[in-house]
């Protein structure tokens, strides 16, 4: 009689996760590397015997997988490892009827974006995949224009905003009699995830209220997160 197999201990798995990421990124000519720190919690929320056969299961794809760490946590979502299903269903369901009837250049490919946009809460993600819709004829890249709005959302890229939003913000500043200057830094974040239009409508919005908004800052700020929330529905 054979002796019964022992289960494998969570540092027994995390260590053999490790060590697979670590040759894949070493040896695996992969065409980005594996971020571990962005698929170490959805790798621990499947088993380790599923963790292990989405790792594996590269080999016989990974000339078609553009990104990935965007892999490793798409395959985790369907396997019930995401941290919101639903959210992932929505996320699925947008980025089909994206490719189905926005006109994309370029297909937008589910397992390149799922990673990057589990990383923002629903409205933002909704925000990106709504921008992506409205700037399709001009999008070359969309999987990358998404990762990129998810680093400037996240602080690892400085975001940017249209020079019209900079000079009605100098205005502001300047001409615009506030109680309080506009203070940039804080507008920045919240005036970028919204489209120019939108920004430069909030912005507007100061107009006949100077005198009874003690806090521009913080008003600019709750109309921005306000305005996402709508368009984001």
């Amino acid at each position: 009689m054979s002796a019964k197999r022992q289960p494998v201990s969570d540092e027994e798995a995390d260590r053999k996760i490790r060590q697979t990421i670590a040759w894949w990124n070493n040896h695996g000519e992969l065409q980005q590397q594996i971020h571990y720190d962005a698929v170490a919690e959805p790798l621990t929320r499947v088993s380790s015997r599923q963790a292990m056969q989405i790792l594996n299961n590269m080999g016989e794809r990974k000339d078609r997988i553009a990104n990935p760490t965007g892999y490793i946590r798409a395959e985790c979502q369907r396997l019930g490892g995401g941290a919101d299903r639903e959210a992932d269903a929505k996320i699925r369901r947008t980025i089909g009827w994206i490719n189905k009837q926005a006109g994309l250049k370029e297909e937008l490919r589910y397992c390149d974006v799922a990673g990057p946009l589990s990383q923002l809460e629903a409205q933002q993600g909704g925000r990106v995949l709504h921008n992506v819709c409205e700037k399709a004829a001009e999008i070359r890249d969309p999987a990358g224009y998404i990762m990129g709005a998810v680093r400037r959302i996240k602080g690892e890229e400085k975001p940017e905003l249209d020079d019209k939003v900079k000079s009605t913000i100098r205005w502001w500043n300047t001409h615009g009699g506030l109680q309080q200057p506009l203070d940039y830094n804080s507008i920045l974040v919240p005036l970028s995830q919204l489209e120019t239009r939108d920004a430069l409508y909030i912005l507007a919005g100061l107009e006949g209220k100077e005198s009874e908004v003690t806090n521009p800052t913080g008003w600019v700020c709750s109309a921005a997160r306000k305005r996402l929330e709508r368009v984001s529905a």
